[in-house]
């Protein structure tokens, strides 16, 4: 069997900004380290915000008699890397970024993989299930056929294939993460009984009901096109009685605790009511009688509604999308507690002359921010940073259902940004942060990558006061900046080292335990007089726990941890080994060394 990847991921290929592509080496080795001539590597880009705003990469190349091959990658942008051939495929590669060598080494065996689903008789009536195939953080879907419950995956690289089942419509019945065997179950149907009611306790014939699904865990790094994030999908209308029967996948299934469904209920476009689902737990507004809680039932109120609506006002009629961050609250599971607090997107598309307005939200949303692209660029033809500016979305610190923006108050912050040895040009990573009340405004904030080779970035802001943050694979570096109405001057920074400490994990034998992580982190940020230095103590704080949670061992036991040291603040941390391995360490302070300190894991 021929592995074509040129064949197997031309499906999607989305639309990218124009930026500059910068030369990226890279090698294919066999299983011994010898090079593989005429192997098919691919590199895929999906930025954090490709949902809302489009945007991803697909770059394919062919290695030479020396097993080499050059790709031209977006500067700036992390890539996730795999090759293949006729015998082998590779692991993936994540985090690759442009200029930086990647060797992949084929490894795994080339077959195709079968895979057959059981429990389908059971949605008979959403039939035909069909299967695609994708992966977290790459901007590609293949669609799959279904035969005699039997469905034939091309052969990728481990780590990288997630399946996903989706019924007629298009609702998703099932995602496979991890393919550990040949048989699934498909979890069964649940029923679910919708009741929508006015605020009397009046039924709403007539009101559409739409379904979505939110990712829970904290810190997601990468969107995945498997679950369209962000998209409502219709589920049904209700009948004379105000009620809605829905099938439902049974809490038993592959989303497990991170997934929550959200429903949204509506009529006229005037009234709206929310719920949701995580597991088995149903959130609305009453509290859930036994008797409900045993007939599956969701009753949703519907309120009175808001629209989030504004004009942006340019000289250019170039199209636009805002996207506004949400913050809600669902109502108490089986009436305890106090319910869950949920993170939504309103996506929404600019009209002929700049105004856009949404759909109906409930009245009780909180708007964190809005975000726009592409953003108003005052920048002239002549200025070298042109080219640079308006490529990325930009964030506008406004906590209202109405947002007004005029190009004539957006100002691009030009910046010189010099790596950790003085030389230009390092592959960064920002986030623009608004300035506003205290440290929590860093969940308002926005983040991307771009840049050029020498080193210039160009990041479009409001008038107000923001800090800028930096990060590369070695270093760092913050500003503090007040936007107003002159234009601002170009910025020189250089990056400040990550700080490093090397481990040497070993059991109570003396042996290296392979594949370890960090477990947990003991972390708080003291309160700052100056919000200033709040601000950025937050940011060190979050991004060095995305670190040091994505920090893994090696097979002799070595791990390496970088983050960024916080100002009089001691952070600790423990080990525990792979995930078969129980066993865990005494918590210990991060201190920069470079010598391995030996942890002991029991």
């Amino acid at each position: 069997m021929r592995f074509a990847l040129g064949i197997c991921f031309l499906a999607v290929m989305a639309v990218v900004p124009a930026q500059e592509r910068r030369a990226h080496p890279g090698r294919v080795v066999d299983a011994a380290g010898k090079p593989v001539v005429g192997a098919n590597v691919l590199l895929l880009f999906a930025p954090v915000l490709a949902s809302q705003f489009g945007g991803g990469d697909t770059v394919r190349a062919m290695t030479d008699k020396d097993g080499r091959f050059v790709a031209k990658l977006l500067g700036g942008a992390r890539y996730m890397a795999f090759a293949g051939n006729d015998q082998a495929v590779s692991r993936r590669a994540v985090d690759v970024v442009p200029g930086r060598m990647t060797e992949l080494a084929l490894q795994q065996p080339i077959e195709a993989t079968h895979l057959t689903f059981e429990g389908l008789e059971a949605w008979g009536e959403r039939s035909p299930v069909r299967a695609r195939f994708g992966a977290w953080g790459a901007d590609w879907l293949q669609p799959v056929p279904i035969v005699d419950r039997r469905a034939v995956m091309p052969p990728v690289a481990r780590g990288a294939l997630r399946v996903q089942l989706l019924d007629a419509a298009g609702d998703t019945l099932m995602i496979v993460e991890e393919l550990r065997g040949p048989v699934y179950t498909v979890p069964a149907p649940q029923d679910v009984h919708i009741e929508v009611v006015d605020s009397v306790g009046k039924p709403v014939p007539g009101a559409v009901v739409k379904r979505h699904y939110e990712w829970n865990a904290a810190g997601m790094k990468v969107w995945s096109p498997l679950l369209e994030l962000g998209q409502w999908l219709p589920c049904g209308t209700t009948g004379a009685d105000g009620k809605l029967h829905l099938r439902m996948a049974s809490r038993r299934d592959v989303f497990g605790k991170k997934w929550t469904r959200l429903l949204l209920a509506g009529r006229e476009g005037e009234r709206v009511g929310f719920a949701g689902i995580e597991e088995s737990r149903w959130y609305h507004g009453p509290a859930v009688t036994n008797r409900e809680r045993q007939r599956r039932t969701i009753r949703i109120v519907l309120e009175d509604g808001v629209r989030l609506a504004g004009k942006i006002t340019s000289q250019t009629s170039q199209s636009r999308r805002v996207v506004a961050r949400l913050h809600t609250r669902i109502g108490k599971p089986f009436g305890r507690g106090e319910g869950r607090w949920k993170y939504l997107r309103a996506v929404i598309d600019v009209a002929a002359g700049g105004r856009f307005e949404s759909d109906v939200w409930p009245i009780h949303m909180i708007v964190y921010s809005w975000m726009v692209s592409p953003p108003p660029v005052e920048l002239s033809e002549a200025d070298p940073f042109f080219r640079l500016a308006g490529k990325e979305p930009m964030i506008v610190p406004n906590d209202t259902y109405q947002m007004n923006l005029d190009a004539k108050d957006v100002r691009t912050l030009r910046m010189h940004v010099r790596g950790v040895s003085g030389n230009p040009g390092p592959d960064v990573r920002w986030w623009t942060l608004p300035l506003k009340g205290n440290a929590t405004y860093f969940n308002r904030a926005l983040s991307g990558s771009c840049g050029d080779p020498g080193g210039r970035l160009a990041l479009p802001l409001t008038k107000g006061e923001w800090v800028i943050a930096l990060m590369s694979d070695e270093g760092y570096a913050t500003h503090h900046v007040v936007v107003g109405d002159e234009q601002l001057e170009i910025v020189d920074l250089q990056l400040t080292p990550l700080a490093r400490m090397v481990l040497q994990a070993e059991g109570g034998d003396g042996m290296p335990i392979p594949d370890v992580r960090v477990f947990g982190s003991d972390m708080n940020v003291k309160k700052f007089d100056d919000p200033v230095p709040q601000l950025i103590a937050s940011w060190k704080l979050q991004v060095t726990e995305r670190l040091l949670r994505a920090a893994r061992g090696d097979a002799q036991g070595r791990l390496v941890l970088r983050y960024l040291d916080i100002q009089d603040r001691q952070m600790s941390t423990l080990l525990h080994g792979s995930r078969n391995d129980r066993r865990q360490s005494k918590r210990f302070d991060l201190a920069p060394a470079t010598e391995p300190l030996k942890i002991t894991l029991k």
